[in-house]
């Protein structure tokens, strides 16, 4: 985008909440729980929210959404990670591009293995930790940058 000129002068839709610093459970603002068919899962909430001002979608500078904009915060914000932190943690070491054998980077490390104190407990099964709570976010990210590029003009709002 910064090839094409386009970075620097697009307004960014960010869809997730504001943080807050006191909270004593994870925060992860750009998916929501789904309870379907006897099934717990974390999915991306795409342009659905609920009808209150918290949800309310801001319009941001490429900065401020890539690498301000907190999307995972764990309790009293110990761990934060930014868009840039997890498309980079995906990209270059859990296996988009590359896989390494041991993650680095402590706050993708919360989010991925200790990000969720969510139980689920199947019909007479004992309780299991919900996981994968970075790929829904990961789709939520690249919904919002469809979303921006279309209202911006860079590509056809089909």
């Amino acid at each position: 985008m910064g090839q094409l000129g386009i970075k620097d002068g697009t307004k960014f839709i960010a869809t997730g909440y504001k943080m807050r610093k006191d909270n004593l459970v994870a925060q992860w603002p750009l998916v929501q729980l789904e309870y379907a068919n006897g099934k717990a899962s974390y999915v991306p909430r795409l342009g659905e929210r609920p009808p209150v001002p918290e949800f309310e979608p801001r319009h941001v500078s490429f900065k401020e959404w890539w690498e301000r904009d907190t999307v995972y915060a764990s309790p009293r914000e110990k761990h934060q990670v930014k868009r840039k932190n997890l498309v980079f943690s995906l990209r270059h070491k859990d296996g988009g591009a590359h896989y390494d054998p041991e993650l680095t980077d402590p706050n993708y490390i919360e989010l991925v293995h200790e990000a969720s104190p969510i139980v689920f407990t199947p019909a007479g099964g004992s309780p299991v930790p919900l996981r994968q709570l970075e790929k829904p976010m990961m789709r939520q990210i690249a919904w919002e940058l469809l979303e921006t590029l279309k209202a911006a003009g860079h590509i056809p709002n089909e």
